[in-house]
């Protein structure tokens, strides 16, 4: 998707800014502030390879037209995967997302509180006989702070504000006497506004964080494979859900870890810990115990680092051993797990 701003050509092609899944996710009404959103080609994010060890180093985003001929001139030196979201080149980032934008909002803000301060000054104190309020400095100050006004309101309402239709009502037409007894009513309303967008009232400049859920849930398992398919179908069949088993996924060409953070890209993980190994201390005196596999420790480490332990859930069989700095981890009994699960599905998803 580009995005084009709204005093541009309408045949404008040049893309400007784009990122498919902030328009999907955040702003289905296809507005963002005053800009418009217009489909297009997919994104893809372009990673270079070092020749010596095979590690990909992330260095673009960027259309499919312009990145697949580089890859397909030295295709041995790059390589292609769909976008990232957590890549964000700043010529992608939609406008007032950073916090330098927020201060330019203050900023402005600012500078039209001081504007209206002054002219309400002039306005309420000016002696109407010499006519003070009609002179072209002071014509000029009132003409400045509603155009500017009115533009940032654009930026932040749409019709469905009330304030913002009635401010829109007024313009700059007539002499200065004219403009001053416009004045009371539009300052009211000016003020109404800002302390709108001060406290966040406004529809599109509020940018809540939006789960952007890809209704994917990873199985991590050992050797349980009944429990493992049992868990599989239930996530698939109960929550409709695709349930990612890393054995079950086409390798295309990827050696095991990379394939694994391939398919690492989900919503929650399900570890299932089951009696596949027996360790103990190296002391004297130390009984084995039950443990899980270390792969599967790891890829729960793994999720935990990368999901938070909030979106993972272990499922336990009962007498293994648990590592000591896994609390505050999700653990489900494996002989009462189906309802206590599903109802952290439940959570994640709503």
């Amino acid at each position: 998707m580009r995005v084009k701003h709204k005093d541009g050509e309408k045949n404008n092609s040049n893309p400007s800014m784009t990122l498919s899944h902030w328009q999907k996710e955040y702003y289905p009404n296809k507005k963002y502030l005053n800009y418009e959103f217009y489909d297009v080609e997919e994104i893809y994010d372009l990673y270079s390879i070092d020749q010596s060890n095979g590690n990909l180093t992330y260095i673009m985003s960027d259309f499919a037209h312009t990145i697949f001929p580089k890859v397909r001139k030295n295709p041995s030196e790059f390589v292609y995967k769909e976008h990232d979201p957590k890549y964000l080149d700043k010529y992608l980032m939609p406008k007032r997302m950073d916090s330098e934008n927020n201060m330019d909002i203050n900023s402005t803000i600012n500078g039209l509180i001081e504007k209206a301060e002054k002219y309400r000054k002039i306005s309420d104190e000016g002696d109407f006989m010499t006519g003070e309020v009609n002179s072209s400095q002071n014509i000029a100050l009132y003409i400045d702070w509603f155009l500017e006004s009115r533009e940032l309101f654009s930026e932040h309402f749409d019709e469905t504000e009330l304030a913002y239709q009635n401010f829109c009502k007024f313009d700059t037409s007539g002499n200065g006497f004219t403009l001053s007894s416009k004045f009371s009513e539009t300052y009211a309303l000016f003020k109404i506004l800002i302390k709108k967008i001060k406290n966040r009232k406004v529809k599109d400049i509020v940018i809540k964080e939006k789960k952007i859920m890809k209704n994917k849930i990873f199985i991590v398992h050992g050797h349980n494979n009944e429990l493992k398919l049992e868990v599989a179908r239930f996530v698939e069949t109960d929550y409709k859900k695709e349930a990612v088993i890393l054995h079950e996924q086409p390798s295309k060409g990827r050696e095991i870890l990379g394939k694994f953070e391939d398919e690492a890209v989900v919503d929650l993980a399900i570890a299932i810990w089951s009696k596949d190994d027996l360790g103990q201390l190296n002391k004297d005196g130390e009984k084995l115990k039950p443990r899980a596999r270390q792969n599967v420790i790891f890829e729960t480490g793994y999720f935990i680092g990368k999901l938070g332990r909030d979106k993972v859930i272990v499922i336990l069989e009962d007498g293994i051993e648990t590592p000591s700095d896994y609390s505050g981890i999700m653990y489900i009994s494996s002989s009462d797990w189906k309802y206590k699960l599903g109802k952290e599905i439940t959570e994640i998803y709503k």
